[in-house]
C-alpha cells in the first residue's frame, strides 16, 4: 500500500473519530438497561450515526416516550460504534427490557415477537404507531444495512394481562 493511500486512510479514520465525539445532540436524561443485551446505557436523542456511537437513540423525527400510551421506537448498532444492540436476536418471549425517565420512573417491557424487514422499510420497524409499546431495530445479518431486526415489546401491565387471560 503506498504511503498516500496509507495518510488518506488515517486522515479518514480521525475524521470519523471527530464525528463521532462531535457534540451532537445531547442524551435525553432516559436510560435503557437490558440483561439481554448486557447494557445499562443512556438513550441519545437522535437515531443519527455520531449520536448512535455514544449510545442507542431514539428515532429522529419521532418525538414518543414510554409513559405517552404510544410507539416508542429506538435504534442501535449491532457490530459498529458501541454495538450496543449486538444480541438483539437473543431475546425470548417475556424477557425485560426498563426505561427510566429522567424524574427516575421506571417503565417495564416484555418481549413479545421480532421480525425483519427490508433497509428502507419504515412501515415495517414503526407498524401501529398508536400501540403502547417499545421497538428496538439494528441491522441484519451482522455487518451488513440490507435489512433491519426488529424486536417489540408490551409494557409489563399489558404483559400481564394477556397472561391472565391465558389462564
Amino acid at each position: 500500500m503506498s504511503r498516500r493511500l496509507l495518510v488518506i486512510g488515517a486522515l479518514a479514520a480521525l475524521a470519523m473519530l471527530v464525528l463521532v465525539g462531535a457534540a451532537s445532540a445531547a442524551p435525553t436524561g432516559w436510560t435503557l438497561k437490558s440483561d439481554v443485551l448486557g447494557i445499562n446505557v443512556d438513550v441519545q436523542s437522535s437515531s443519527e450515526l455520531p449520536d448512535l456511537a455514544n449510545g442507542p437513540g431514539f428515532y429522529t423525527g419521532i418525538p414518543t416516550r414510554p409513559g405517552m400510551g404510544v410507539t416508542v421506537a429506538i435504534a442501535g448498532h449491532r457490530t459498529t460504534h458501541g454495538a450496543w444492540f449486538n444480541k438483539i436476536d437473543l431475546f425470548r418471549k417475556g424477557n425485560s427490557v426498563y426505561m427510566t425517565s429522567p424524574q427516575g420512573r421506571v417503565f417495564r417491557y416484555r418481549f413479545i415477537r421480532s421480525r425483519v424487514v427490508r433497509e428502507n422499510d419504515v412501515n415495517g420497524i414503526l407498524r401501529d404507531l398508536n400501540e403502547d409499546k417499545l421497538v428496538f431495530s439494528a441491522c441484519t445479518p451482522k455487518g451488513q444495512r440490507t435489512h433491519r431486526y426488529v424486536a417489540e415489546f408490551i409494557p409489563e401491565s399489558k404483559w400481564e394481562e394477556l397472561h391472565q387471560k391465558r389462564r
